[in-house]
């Protein structure tokens, strides 16, 4: 047992993977901006130190070392986590004496480098493990999707969004609409409103895999970008 476990020890350290995962390191320059598709100016972070892109292939490299490879559904969550944060990362690197992303997109990089470091402990139930690698999974391939299909100075660029709130197919105003990342959706504080109420609630979001709902109805599953345009119209059923 003891040379079992000094084997895989051994191994995980051979791919540089460690149960502490690496903190994200981001080194901001003077601030930048860009004007977004609302009209509203967007702050810049400079990102050439960032890391959470590796950070994110690591933790990946390690579930696809301890997961079960029974779970079908798991295994292709981890390989597809693994192609899209390292396709991003090459597109960071293309343009890492260049290129500004605003710090909303970090963050979510962040977050979701946060969720893998929570399915990483083995107390964590099986199938909340599968729920988190689903989601990283969707919002990391959206990402990517919408970097494939953005000029290659805007991969990072968030999305200006529209949503309308609708009533017996009319336009309805005055409900307040809130936002989750689809990872996040069961931890209340991380739900935000939109700035104004509707109709148009407005938000800058940056591209990826969301929940939505209207004051306090039913959340409902949205994808926000994946395909490179730069605003989105959404439309949400208002009680």
């Amino acid at each position: 047992m003891v040379g079992m476990r000094r084997s895989r020890i051994a191994v995980v350290a051979g791919l540089g993977l460690f149960f502490v995962f690496p903190s994200i390191l981001v080194a901001q320059s003077a601030p930048a901006t860009r004007i977004q598709a609302g009209g509203e100016k967007q702050s810049l972070a400079d990102w050439k130190s960032g890391m959470v892109l590796g950070d994110i292939q690591g933790t990946a490299n390690y579930h696809s070392i301890v997961v079960d490879k029974g779970k079908i559904a798991d295994v292709a969550a981890i390989d597809s986590i693994r192609a899209d944060a390292g396709f991003l990362r090459s597109k960071w690197q293309a343009g890492a004496d260049k290129n500004q992303i605003p710090p909303a997109y970090l963050d979510q990089l962040k977050a979701d480098q946060e969720l893998l470091n929570r399915a990483s402990n083995p107390d964590v139930p099986d199938d909340q493990r599968t729920s988190i690698r689903s989601a990283v999974a969707e919002d990391l391939n959206i990402k990517s999707l919408h970097a494939k299909a953005s000029p290659p100075d805007e991969w990072a660029s968030l999305v200006h969004v529209d949503i309308n709130t609708v009533k017996n197919g009319t336009i309805v105003g005055n409900h307040a609409v809130w936002y989750v990342a689809k990872g996040w959706a069961e931890v209340p504080n991380k739900w935000t409103q939109c700035g104004n109420l509707s109709s148009p609630a407005k938000a800058d979001l940056p591209p990826g895999a969301y929940l939505m709902r209207v004051d306090n109805t039913a959340q409902i599953p949205l994808k926000v970008g994946g395909n490179g345009k730069k605003q989105q119209t959404i439309e949400l059923q208002a009680q």
